[in-house]
Formats: structure tokens, C-alpha cells, sequence
């Protein structure tokens, strides 16, 4: 039993132990009876893995041998499934026989299952190459495959498995071989250098692509046209017209799965290159005609993506989630599953699924190993935390990045993320600011990151993304204009860039709610009636799932209802701010929430205190208490350690947010909602 392994099927155990029913269950019984095994659905395991393992060491090496090789001999009759075979190879390693066990994993690489067990195929395949010098006539028994294909082939696995460092390490190894080679197995290793290098880096290897091409250029059989055509789908990626090539000899090689991948890159290429056609029809075609799941997962993904990039959140999310659910099902969780993860959690933020959206980051960082991939997860949970209302969390995640995976930042990708968040950080704290001189010289901080994530923008294709945060900052900049001259040029360079960006055809696939809430912000010193009428105009556009992030929606109905009530419309002004609370904290904006709530203190709108106190940040709440207490400023200050000045800004953001005149009715305020002293007899 010990020599079968963790769950030994009862009729194979029968058969290694020679047949006799009666000595085996015997056996059985007894060793059931000292709690040593367990049953299992269809035979028996040891109650503890150390417990198989010290048996396991006590058995001596000749009958350990030959028990494996009964092993071996029972399973081949018994079937030859890919599990089974697997099995067969290991039991025949085990008993010394090297060459058995290099057949038997051949045939086992030949049956139906590989594609479901990335991972245990990916150590088949090195099993293999380990076995090489070993085994007669190698290459003839893999069906011609020199060491080298076979170790490409255990990076290939590796890669579907998610393994992207050790197929890395793998793949190099298959090239580093001495001897002479075959050119298009030699190029279809460093191909699969390539994909290795992308997803770990998010670089093309271009020394590896041009030496995959001198091997390839002028040859005419079908396989090396394929792999022509998949080194020139990256080699051409940023030439539409080069990506079409590529699609051609795919074509003309009749290898179908080529023909899906050229597509997926024609469908990527195109999106990002800002070209409406071919890149939608690039994507499906290549989804019909994708033989493998590898295949399918990454035609998903670039389907995905174009929705994501269009602001078609919903069907991204639909995509992802559909991606995700296929390559767990087939055990590739780890490979495109994870990334897949990674992308539906972005994507569930605009849609307002905050939670959701945290669970499916945190289980991706539980699954991805290699950096690029982790910073993506983590700043989904970032942004997370930012809308949120959580900036300490927020800040944590920013230092995690610089200190301990600063190397990230060099990814154009990442680079940019990080920056986009960095000024969607600023323009909190510029909102929350009631000094006016602290809050100018947050505005020009606010413009020094504008200006580096512009510089950042490498692809024209992320430059909606930072669109609404840009006009954000343009309004913020607008309401302090006047102050700064040098500051006024800067918002203003600013809002020429946005305006030139919302301008068709630079968005192409934008909805046009996005147009509409940056001609809004641009209103920020208009007057009242036009801000009115731009902000009900975004809000008249806005459809659930796509165009414009549900914050941004957020954001957009504050702004109306900063308008209403400027202009006396308090009715209104409290019915659309008792809305905006109740639908930004049930999708899980705390952030607008609480401006929704200090809004609605400040106008001293809603009969309820309870809202008021609720929208004191920890720090005005105490020195709101010590207020109660009859404190001047500089004793708030000696108590909290913070300066007469500071104390003084708290005091006057408490009047405001709890609609109050003076100190003296803010203590009022705070003695009336303060819980009652407890009786005493």
C-alpha cells in the first residue's frame, strides 16, 4: 500500500498483493483497526502522509522494486487514460526501468487530459528530457522531437500553468543545448522565449524575435510559415499593416491555431493603435477558429480588454468572469485564470462592486507570483481603498511599491496606473482641504502629477482612462484661479489637452457621457445656470454599465447638487443628496458619500445630526469633544499637539459641516448627541 501511493484503488491492490481476496482483506481489517489507513471512495490511504512515508523507508529495495513494477504491470491493464499512464511512467521509473518509464510517459503525453493539467504535463515533459541520455533511441520513441522541442514543450506547459519564471528558465535551457539544431524548432523555442519575457516583463525580447526570423525567413513548409507568422504578430505589433501580414502567412501555413493567435494580436494591436477596423471582427474570427483552451483564454482576453478599453464595463466584466470561470474548470487558475482574475477586478470598480472587486484581487495575489502581475492586484485593491475612503490602506499600498517592488514602475503599464492613482489621491485631499492657502499649493502639486502622468501616457489608447480625474483637477485648479498666475497657465494647459482628447475621433468607442462630464467640470467658475444645465446633461447620459465609472456618476450628482443648492433649490438640492448617500455607500463609494453627507451639513439640509456628526473625520470628532469642554484653540492645540492655527481650521470645518454659527452651538450640538451618563442608584 505504502508503494501505491496517497489513494490505492482496492482491485489494484488485489492484483500487486497476488490476488488473494481473503489475506488482503485480512489485511485491510487489521490495519484499519490500527487507525494506520483510511477508506477512500474506491480503496485505501494512509491516515498520514509521514505515516505512508516511514512505512514506505522500512520496505527494502528489492521488494520495493518489484512492488512498483506490480504496480506498473496492473495499471497498464487496467487502462490507458492519462492519469493512468502517468502513473504507470512513475511506477516504472520507480522500479529502475528507464526506458519503460520514458514510453510510458510518451504515451501517456499522447492521451486526451494533457491540456486539463498543465502543470503535472509540464513535469512530464522534463521527466523526459531528464531521461534522455538514459534511454536508446530517444528521439526516435518521442515520435522525432529532439531534446530540445521536448524541453520547449515542458515551457509551454509551464507557461499555460501560469509558471511563467520557471518556463522562463526552462525554455533557456532548451536553447542553451549544445549542438546543432533544427531552425524552426530553434525558432519556436525562442518564440516561446518571447511569450515568457511578455508576460513577465511586458517586453518583447527583440534580440530573440530577430533571430527567430533569419532561422525562418525563406523557408516553405507549413510549419515554419506558422511559426513566421506568430514571430512577425509580435515583431509588427505596433503596424497595423505588419499585423495583417502576419495574419496572411497564418493563413497560408493552415495552421489553425496561428491563425487564431495572429488575430487576437491584430484585434490588440488595432485597439491600441486607436484603429476601429480590424480590430473588432480580428478578436471573434480568431475566437471560431481557436483548437485550444491557451487559445480560447487569450482570444477572451483581448475581447475583454477592447470592452475595457471602450468603457463597456459590463460586457469587459462578462468576458473576464467567462475567461476566469474556463480556465478554473480546467485547472489553469494560476495561468490566464489569474490574470483573468485580475482583469475582472478592475473592471467590477467602475460597475460599483467594490467587494467583490477586493476578493477577486486578494485571490490573485494568492495565485501570481511574477511582480508586474502582483502591482496590477495590488492597485486594484488601491484604488480600492481610495474610493473607499481609506487613505492610510491607500498609502500603505503606495509604499509597498516604491520600497519593496520599485522595479515595477519601470513597466510603461504599471508606470502609468500607479500615476493615475497618485493624482486621483491628490485630488482628495485637494477636496478636503479647507485652507485656502494649503489647498492652492495642493492644486499646484495636483498639476506637477498631472504633468508626469501625461508623460507617462507612452499608449494613446490609456488616455481615456485619466480623462475625468484630468477635468476633476481642471475645476479644482478653475475655483482657485486668479491666485497663481503660473498655476492658471498650467490648469489651462490642462484643459486644452482634455478638451483636444474628448475631441472625436481621438476617443473613438468612448461613450459620450464621458465627453459630457468633462465639458461639465470645465463650468467649475461658470454660473450657476450653466453648471445646472451641464451637470443634469451628464446625468441624463449616463447607462448602467458602461461610459462613465459609477464614481464619476457619484461625483457628477454631487456636483448637481452643489448647484442646486446654490442656486435655492433646497428641496431638490436634499432629495438628490439623500439619494447620492443611499446609492454611493451601497456600491461602496464611501468617499463621495461623505462629501454627499458634509454637503448636506454645510447647507444644513436633512433633519437628522446623526448624519452631521457622521461626516467628522477622527480628527474633528475629538477636537469637537474638547470644544464641548469649553477648550480655546490653544488648548485644543497643547492637548491634541497640534498648533493654535490647525485647531482653529478644525473648528471652522465643524461649524461648516454641522450647520452651526459659533463654538458656543457647536458645544450645544455635541452635548446633545452625546450618550446619557448611566444612572447610579
Amino acid at each position: 500500500l505504502s508503494v501505491g501511493g496517497d489513494d490505492v484503488d482496492h482491485d489494484i491492490l488485489l492484483r500487486v498483493s497476488g490476488g488473494d481476496r481473503t489475506v488482503l482483506d485480512d489485511g485491510v481489517r487489521e490495519a484499519l483497526e490500527r487507525g494506520l489507513i483510511t477508506v477512500t471512495a474506491t480503496g485505501y490511504g494512509f491516515r498520514h502522509a509521514l505515516l505512508r512515508e516511514a512505512v514506505y523507508g522500512d520496505v527494502l529495495p528489492g521488494v520495493r522494486r518489484d512492488a512498483h513494477r506490480a504496480y506498473a504491470d496492473a495499471l497498464e491493464r487496467a487502462g490507458a487514460s492519462f492519469s493512468t499512464l502517468a502513473a504507470v511512467a512513475e511506477h516504472r521509473a520507480r522500479s529502475g526501468d528507464v526506458p519503460a518509464a520514458f514510453d510510458a510517459t510518451v504515451r501517456c503525453l499522447a492521451q486526451p487530459g494533457s491540456e486539463l493539467a498543465p502543470s503535472t504535463t509540464a513535469a512530464l515533459w522534463r521527466r523526459l528530457a531528464e531521461w534522455w541520455d538514459d534511454v536508446p533511441d530517444a528521439q526516435d520513441r518521442v515520435g522525432g522531437a529532439s531534446r530540445m522541442e521536448v524541453l520547449r514543450r515542458a515551457a509551454e506547459y509551464l507557461w499555460h500553468a501560469g509558471d511563467y519564471l520557471e518556463a522562463r528558465s526552462v525554455v533557456t535551457a532548451a536553447l542553451a543545448l549544445p549542438g546543432p539544431s533544427d531552425p524552426v524548432e530553434r525558432a519556436t523555442a525562442l518564440w516561446w522565449l518571447v511569450m515568457c519575457e511578455g508576460w513577465i516583463s511586458i517586453r518583447a525580447d527583440e534580440q530573440a524575435l530577430a533571430e527567430a526570423d533569419a532561422l525562418l525567413v525563406g523557408r516553405t513548409e507549413p510549419a515554419a510559415l506558422a511559426q513566421l507568422a506568430r514571430v512577425r504578430s509580435i515583431s509588427g505589433r505596433h503596424d497595423i499593416a505588419s499585423l495583417e501580414d502576419a495574419v496572411a502567412i497564418a493563413r497560408d501555413s493552415g495552421d489553425a491555431e496561428t491563425l487564431a493567435i495572429c488575430r487576437q494580436n491584430l484585434a490588440a494591436g488595432g485597439r491600441q493603435q486607436g484603429h476601429g477596423e480590424p480590430a473588432p471582427a480580428a478578436a471573434p474570427a480568431a475566437l471560431e477558429v481557436t483548437p485550444r483552451a491557451g487559445g480560447r483564454h487569450r482570444a477572451l482576453l483581448v475581447l475583454a480588454d477592447i470592452a475595457l478599453f471602450e468603457a463597456r464595463y459590463r460586457e469587459a466584466a462578462e468576458g473576464f468572469e467567462k475567461m476566469r470561470r474556463e480556465a478554473l474548470e480546467i485547472g489553469r487558475e494560476r495561468g490566464h485564470g489569474a490574470i483573468a482574475t485580475v482583469g475582472l477586478a478592475h473592471t467590477l470598480i467602475p460597475l460599483g462592486r467594490l467587494g467583490e472587486s477586493e476578493a477577486h484581487a486578494q485571490r490573485a495575489l494568492q495565485l501570481l507570483v511574477v511582480p508586474f502581475d502582483r502591482s496590477a492586484a495590488l492597485r486594484v485593491l488601491a484604488e480600492g481603498d481610495l474610493w473607499g475612503d481609506r487613505p492610510t490602506a491607500y498609502a500603505e499600498k503606495r509604499r509597498v511599491i516604491d520600497d519593496e517592488m520599485p522595479d515595477v514602475l519601470d513597466v510603461p503599464d504599471e508606470d502609468y496606473g500607479w500615476r493615475r492613482l497618485d493624482l486621483l489621491e491628490a485630488l482628495v485631499r485637494i477636496a478636503d482641504e479647507p485652507d485656502d492657502r494649503r489647498r492652492l499649493e495642493l492644486v499646484r502639486a495636483g498639476v506637477s502629477r498631472e504633468s508626469a502622468l501625461r508623460a507617462a501616457e507612452t499608449q494613446p489608447w490609456v488616455r481615456p482612462w485619466s480623462l475625468p480625474i484630468r477635468a476633476w483637477l481642471v475645476a479644482e485648479g478653475r475655483r482657485v484661479s486668479g491666485a497663481d498666475p503660473s498655476l492658471d497657465h498650467g490648469i489651462s494647459q490642462i484643459r486644452d489637452d482634455v478638451m483636444a482628447l474628448v475631441s472625436p475621433p481621438t476617443i473613438r468607442g468612448v461613450a459620450a457621457v464621458l465627453v459630457d462630464f468633462v465639458a461639465a467640470e470645465s463650468t467649475a467658475d461658470a454660473a450657476v445656470e450653466s453648471r445646472l444645465a451641464a451637470w443634469r446633461a451628464v446625468l441624463a447620459g449616463v447607462r448602467a454599465g458602461e461610459g462613465l465609472a459609477v464614481q464619476f456618476v457619484h461625483l457628477a450628482t454631487l456636483r448637481l447638487a452643489e448647484a442646486l443648492v446654490e442656486c435655492g433649490d433646497r428641496a431638490a438640492a436634499e432629495a438628490t443628496l439623500a439619494e447620492l448617500g443611499a446609492s454611493a455607500r451601497a456600491e461602496g463609494d464611501a468617499l463621495v458619500a461623505r462629501w454627499a453627507a458634509q454637503l448636506a451639513a454645510r447647507a444644513g439640509l436633512g433633519g437628522d445630526p446623526g448624519s452631521r456628526i457622521a461626516s467628522l473625520t477622527e480628527r474633528e470628532s475629538q477636537v469637537l469633544e474638547l470644544v464641548a469642554r469649553g477648550m480655546t484653540n490653544p488648548q485644543i492645540g497643547r492637548e491634541l499637539f497640534i498648533s493654535p492655527k490647525t485647531a482653529s481650521i478644525h473648528v471652522s470645518s465643524i461649524l461648516t459641516k454641522l450647520g452651526v454659527a459659533n463654538r458656543t452651538e457647536a458645544a450645544a450640538f455635541a452635548r446633545a448627541r452625546a450618550p446619557a451618563a448611566p444612572a447610579h442608584d
